[in-house]
């Protein structure tokens, strides 16, 4: 007997059972003689047993066992021990229940599914409560924070501001004081360089103004780089 044979006397066999079941047992057997190849497709017959010892151990795993199978496996038993030694009926036995122990773990019906654990009331009810009573802190938190992020962009622009104002200040201040030294430098000399000495002053006070105007204005994109930062951090933790 060949492995085609062997699967359509095996199908035959177990014509009595659902489709299903039928397909599941047929494709579990044919894989198991994929999986041991055909050079070993012999020895895969010797360890299985007869198609009606493998019938018979899928029904008995369905719960499906008749009276007409106790007799089959009888006379599928008392064949076998005419046609080979006693040792060797025990092994391939063995092999055979492990193989249809196997067909009937895998195909057992499944339970039912567990139904998902809900928490406890009270677990909720301590949860809830917990809230509630730590909503003050956590409102006086987030109060705190944007008064924080408030506060830190109102120095950024009143800097920015003021720096740049006090700039501007100083570069008409230095324009005029030097056109001013300008025109009294034919009348006096002296309070034409002082007025001159004044623009310069002016002037170089406005270049460093004009300079922490733009290095505050730096600061502005990791500011907001920041507040992005915490704003994440904050609702993802809530």
């Amino acid at each position: 007997m060949n492995r085609f044979e062997y699967m359509r006397r095996l199908e035959a066999l177990l014509s009595d059972i659902s489709p299903s079941e039928k397909e599941e047992a047929l494709t579990y057997y044919n894989d198991y003689f994929n999986d041991a190849g055909q050079e070993n497709e012999q020895q895969v017959i010797k360890e299985l047993g007869s198609p009606e010892q493998v019938a018979a151990g899928v029904k008995e795993g369905l719960g499906l066992q008749s009276y007409e199978h106790e007799q089959d496996s009888l006379e599928g038993e008392k064949s076998q021990n005419q046609s080979a030694p006693g040792e060797r009926d025990r092994d391939a036995g063995v092999q055979n229940t492990r193989s249809q122990n196997a067909f009937s773990q895998n195909n057992q019906i499944p339970s039912q599914p567990q139904q998902k654990q809900s928490k406890p009331a009270w677990l909720i009810t301590l949860i809830v409560i917990g809230l509630i009573l730590a909503s003050p802190l956590i409102l006086a938190l987030i109060c705190v924070v944007f008064a924080v992020i408030i506060s830190v962009f109102s120095l950024i622009f009143g800097l920015l501001i003021g720096f740049g104002a006090a700039a501007v200040s100083l570069y008409v201040t230095a324009f005029v004081c030097a056109v001013l030294g300008f025109v009294v430098l034919p009348v006096n000399a002296l309070v034409s360089g002082a007025l001159l000495g004044s623009g310069c002053l002016c002037a170089a006070a406005g270049i460093l103004c004009m300079i922490l105007t733009v290095l505050v204005a730096m600061t502005v994109p990791a500011a907001c780089k920041g507040t992005a930062w915490l704003w994440r951090k904050m609702f993802r933790k809530a």
